[in-house]
């Protein structure tokens, strides 16, 4: 649909085209001045305009000899090739134009973003690349991503050629360290290529006073959620911290933060050192690699990995202890065998200690249940869970720390919460108060390169901690390991 208004002064007509469909060039060019003519057979070369798009047309005519300014002529339209444009003018008039048409125009490079139910062939061709073409680049990019994986929100830098409708260039992210680009050579052929974003390794230091919680306290300080997490899981085989946690507990941390080279963080690495001043004691972590493996130990080179975790749920808090309670549903006094832990449908549950499935299915009262068998005559159960994990078998083997289920409230169970027992000889004990056996601790050349480490990091921590006095934060960043 056309829109054309012209002006009194015959001097000057001005047009102002609204294209709703795809328009050539040589059409708009053709509603400068008079009445619109038939084109000649290379308009069929020209650019198509892509819809909706607005134009605005103004071309001058030669000025009058008595007239004491005249503006030079001027068309603004995507990007046409000169040539065209002017023969198109001088084909409308009687003569020429006095000056010649000014086409100062970048190149058409657009920022699009994916909205739902688009596709990049539809994206393409929506900002004019011939469809052959858009087939064209859509094959070649699927060598090195699929373009069904475009979600909502995801943007795409887009540069075409728009005399040629082909496209010249497409960039975009297809996640945070990833970046994707498809070019066309000049051959006319497209290339894509993957590649990953280069990133720094930054080591920083962070301490947290609580005042009321530690997730508090952690937070304010800059520790990010995982971190915290990886901290609790640390100290779970020493610290109830549902319990144990006080005001005035303090925790010191040093871990490794990944960055984009433009500093946007990707996510949090290997916890370095870690400190916990709580319950009136003092728990320290030294990462330490040994034969291949990252292990976590003690100033004293005694390995922090106890035989039984002592909290299989994190985050949870004990909603009912060990010994003699009314029951909640059955309504009298009974002992209650195990430790309950209340915690949100769905969170994970993890092994308390390595071993063999030996019971993986629905158990009376129970609900969903699983036993496993650690050895040396000790058990662990678990019961009321949404569901298993994947893989849990009868006759399975389990890593200490694996997650095996996720807390539910199935069998006789009034909420979401994971039942846990510790069983010696066949009878339930206090899971609370199970008597660990002595820690493995480090010896030989092996200690003496652990011992070497202590003293490095104690370096790096004071010397962080120092910057972070200074600077009146509770975090610091050591320089980048590149």
């Amino acid at each position: 649909m056309f829109y054309r208004t012209s002006v009194a002064d015959r001097r000057r007509s001005l047009a102002v085209v609204v294209l709703t469909g795809a328009v050539s060039v040589g059409t708009l060019a053709m509603f400068v001045g008079g009445a619109p003519r038939t084109p000649d057979a290379s308009v069929a070369a020209l650019r198509q305009a892509p819809p909706p798009l607005v134009v605005t047309l103004s071309v001058s005519r030669p000025a009058d000899p008595t007239s004491s300014t005249a503006a030079p002529p001027r068309l603004q339209v995507p990007a046409p090739a000169p040539g065209e444009v002017e023969r198109w003018l001088a084909w409308q008039g009687e003569a020429p134009p006095a000056t010649s048409v000014d086409l100062r125009l970048k190149p058409p490079v657009q920022e699009l973003q994916v909205s739902a139910g688009d596709t990049l062939l539809g994206l393409l061709t929506g900002v004019g690349v011939d469809r052959t073409e858009a087939h064209a680049a859509v094959a070649r990019l699927a060598d090195v991503y699929d373009p069904r994986d475009l979600r909502p929100g995801q943007r795409l830098q887009v540069e075409t050629d728009v005399a040629a409708a082909s496209l010249k260039r497409l960039a975009f992210d297809p996640n945070q360290r990833e970046r994707i680009e498809l070019v066309r050579t000049h051959e006319g052929a497209y290339r894509s290529e993957r590649t990953e974003k280069p990133t720094t390794l930054e080591t920083r230091y962070a301490t947290a006073r609580v005042e009321h919680s530690l997730h508090g306290a952690a937070t304010a300080a800059g520790v990010p959620p995982d971190v915290l997490a990886r901290v609790i899981k640390l100290f779970s085989w020493d610290v109830d911290f549902q319990r144990d946690t006080r005001p005035g507990d303090q925790l010191k941390l040093l871990f490794d933060e990944e960055l984009l080279t433009d500093g946007t963080p990707l996510g949090s690495g290997d916890i370095r050192y870690a400190k916990l001043d709580i319950a009136g004691m003092t728990l320290e972590a030294f990462r330490f690699e040994r034969d291949g493996a990252l292990e976590y130990f003690d100033r004293d080179g005694r390995s922090l990995r106890k035989f039984l975790l002592r909290t299989p749920v994190n985050g949870a808090r004990i909603s009912s202890g060990f010994g003699k309670r009314r029951h909640p549903i059955l309504g009298y006094t009974r002992m209650h065998q195990g430790v309950d832990f209340a915690a949100p449908t769905g969170t994970p549950i993890y092994a308390a200690g390595s071993g063999r499935l030996v019971r993986v299915g629905r158990l009376g009262g129970y609900g969903n249940y699983i036993r496993i068998d650690h050895g040396n005559g000790y058990e662990t159960a678990y019961a009321h869970m949404s569901r298993y994990a994947s893989g849990m078998r009868r006759g399975g083997r389990v890593k200490q720390g694996e997650v095996i289920g996720y807390v539910g409230s199935t069998g006789r169970s009034t909420g979401p919460h994971l039942h846990f027992e510790v069983l010696k000889g066949g009878t339930q004990i206090n899971p609370l108060k199970v008597a660990q056996p002595p820690a493995e601790r480090l010896s030989g050349t092996t200690l003496a390169a652990f011992e070497r480490l202590i003293k490095t990091t104690d370096r790096q921590v004071a010397d962080l901690a120092g910057r972070a006095v200074a600077a009146g934060t509770p975090r610091a960043t050591a320089a980048s390991d590149g």
